[in-house]
């Protein structure tokens, strides 16, 4: 069996790319597939959506037509992924993982592709937020599969945080405490809520900017919200914050 080596020149490097090959490191995949076997899975099928991403840092756009990663407990992950999407699969973090990437076309089958790669499996686990569409394609293609979740396999590996995941953890906390921060400027005693005759909105989202890396490190698809009430301000008003993290 064989799983890309964690990419250590990589690692090195300096600026964005080399926060991203922390944050993704292609052991993962290896990771994975131990954890799979030892939930008692033959293999994940990950779609896009946080799972996907967590393994392999390509953040797929959610189509009717299929990305999955297939990851058997023995045996070599694969991407299968429409052949106009490949290009992105490429350009992800997942492109530097020596991850074979296989394309299909409008006249394939891409689940009965995904399950003649596969062979005899007793079990997948698949990702947690599948389309009910995928599942049921995927229960037509395998019907021998017993189906589960890939959290099963996965929850363990994401409880556990790399010293690069808990330092951009740190940095999208310390974004919304600068939020925080900032609030006593924006709402001042004396402020109205009206804006050039027209009442404002109840109220006010304010998204940080870290939001890409929250979706990243904790699966939500809910970034960090501060919703700000912004009502008529007097001298006695209350600062209303509502902090979603």
């Amino acid at each position: 069996m064989h799983f890309p080596r964690f990419d250590q020149a990589g690692s090195m490097a300096s600026g964005p790319a080399a926060a991203t090959t922390e944050l993704y490191p292609a052991e993962r995949l290896r990771l994975a597939a131990d954890a799979t076997g030892a939930a008692g899975l033959g293999a994940l099928l990950l779609t896009p959506g946080p799972d996907l991403r967590y393994v392999t840092g390509y953040d797929a756009q959610q189509l009717e037509r299929l990305t999955c990663l297939a990851v058997p407990a023995n045996g070599d992950p694969f991407l299968v992924v429409p052949r106009l999407e490949l290009p992105a699969a490429q350009a992800s973090p997942a492109g530097r993982f020596g991850l074979e990437m296989i394309p299909w076309d409008e006249t394939d089958d891409p689940y009965a592709l995904v399950a003649g790669r596969l062979g005899l499996v007793s079990s997948v686990g698949l990702a947690d937020r599948m389309w009910a569409m995928m599942v049921l394609r995927f229960r037509a293609a395998l019907p021998a599969a017993r189906q589960g979740l890939a959290s099963a396999a996965l929850r363990g590996l994401r409880s556990r945080k790399t010293p690069a995941e808990v330092a951009a953890l740190r940095e999208a906390g310390a974004a919304i405490d600068r939020v925080h921060a900032a609030m006593a400027g924006w709402l001042r005693p004396g402020r109205s809520g009206l804006l050039h005759g027209q009442p404002r909105r109840p109220t006010r989202r304010i998204r940080s900017r870290t939001s890409r890396t929250w979706r990243r490190l904790t699966g939500s698809e809910r970034p960090p919200t501060i919703t700000v009430c912004t009502p008529p301000v007097t001298e006695n008003s209350v600062m209303c914050l509502n902090d979603t993290r």
